[in-house]
C-alpha cells in the first residue's frame, strides 16, 4: 500500500479521491492522444478513458521521464513510478494540517533540507576545482550526490552570484 493511503488509514481516514481509472499511466496517455488525432475533444476523452478533463490536458503535455523514459504528467521530473503513490497536496494540507505532518502520519518523515549553506559553499569550491571553473546554474539543474540543484543553492543562499561570492568561486562575480 502507498505511502499515503498508510496516513490517510493512520488518521482512521477513508480516501476520497477514487481508485485509479483502467490502465497505466502509460495507456491512458496513449489513448488520450490518440482519440484526440481521431477528432474528439477533451471532455469526451475525459469520459472515454474515465478522467477528469484535467487530468485529460495534463497526458496531451506529458513528457519523458529523466530516469526512465516512462510518461511524466504536470510539472514534476519523475514518473509515477519513481515519484511514487501520493495523494494530491491538498489532502495533505485539509485533513493532516500540512505536509510535513502528512508524511509523519505515512511513517516516512518529513522533507527537511539536506544542504546546508556551509555544504553548498564547499561543493561549489569542489567543482571549481576539479571542473577548472565556477559552477553555473545550468550544471546545477538536477541535484546530484555532489552538488544541490540550482534552485536550492538560490533558496539557501539568496541568488546564485551571492553563492560564487560566498564560495569565493570567482572574486569578479560579487555584487552588490
Amino acid at each position: 500500500m502507498a505511502p499515503g493511503r498508510r496516513a490517510l488509514e493512520a488518521a482512521g481516514i477513508r480516501p476520497i479521491w477514487p481508485a485509479r481509472p483502467p490502465g497505466t499511466v502509460a495507456e491512458r496517455i496513449a489513448a488520450a492522444r490518440r482519440l484526440e488525432r481521431d477528432g474528439l475533444g477533451v471532455h469526451a476523452i475525459a469520459d472515454a478513458i474515465e478522467v477528469r478533463p484535467e487530468t485529460v490536458r495534463r497526458y496531451l503535455k506529458a513528457h519523458p521521464c529523466r530516469s526512465c523514459g516512462d510518461p511524466v504528467v504536470g510539472d514534476a521530473r519523475l514518473c509515477q513510478e519513481e515519484f511514487g503513490d501520493w495523494p494530491p497536496a491538498g489532502v495533505g494540507r485539509i485533513v493532516f494540517g500540512g505536509w510535513s505532518l502528512m508524511l509523519e502520519a505515512a511513517g516516512v518523515g518529513a522533507n527537511k533540507p539536506s544542504w546546508e549553506p556551509q555544504a553548498i559553499l564547499a561543493a561549489m569550491r569542489e567543482f571549481r576545482r576539479e571542473v577548472d571553473r565556477r559552477p553555473r546554474p545550468s550544471d546545477w539543474q538536477t541535484a546530484c550526490e555532489d552538488w544541490p540543484a540550482a534552485y536550492t543553492v538560490r533558496n539557501r543562499l539568496g541568488s546564485w552570484e551571492a553563492a560564487l561570492a560566498r564560495a569565493a568561486a570567482d572574486p569578479a562575480v560579487v555584487r552588490v
